[in-house]
């Protein structure tokens, strides 16, 4: 882009809203305002981890929305300790806002989500592809933290 031989590119959320913050580029078209239902975070494990430790499951997922939760209620806490002081601070704070808008706070999601429809489209074996009910779990959500 700086020769003028790329028009425009995708990439993470945090070089788009660093490269205009420093006035190098503009955002165009932020996906996250265009596909919806689409869900990035996503804790996966084994159905026999899950079925032989079901217990450790809940406490994890305990904890993990406990830390969403805790970065929900102190956005700014992080803001003096960043280690990379390269990125505009302003436009981290852009991708923590982006990314706290996509999280969970429960781990209930619509399960008509891009996760499904993906999970079957991609499924290049031969065999069917699975169905959703075979790929996701709502044996441990909401979560009650």
């Amino acid at each position: 882009m700086k020769t003028g031989n790329v028009d425009g590119f995708v990439a993470a959320a945090e070089l788009g809203y660093d490269l205009q913050e420093r006035g190098r580029r503009r955002i165009v078209v932020n996906f996250g305002n265009v596909v919806h239902d689409f869900n990035t975070h996503i804790i996966f494990a084994r159905n026999d981890f899950v079925n032989q430790h079901p217990d450790l499951v809940q406490k994890f997922l305990q904890g993990w929305f406990l830390s969403v939760a805790y970065m929900r209620g102190h956005r700014a806490s992080g803001d003096d300790r960043r280690e990379d002081r390269r990125t505009d601070p302003n436009a981290m704070r852009e991708t923590l806002d982006a990314i706290m808008r996509m999280m969970s706070k429960d781990g209930a999601f619509d399960q008509r989500s891009s996760i499904t429809s993906r999970a079957r489209s991609s499924n290049s074996h031969p065999r069917a592809a699975p169905e959703p009910r075979d790929l996701i779990t709502t044996k441990f959500v909401p979560v009650h933290v």
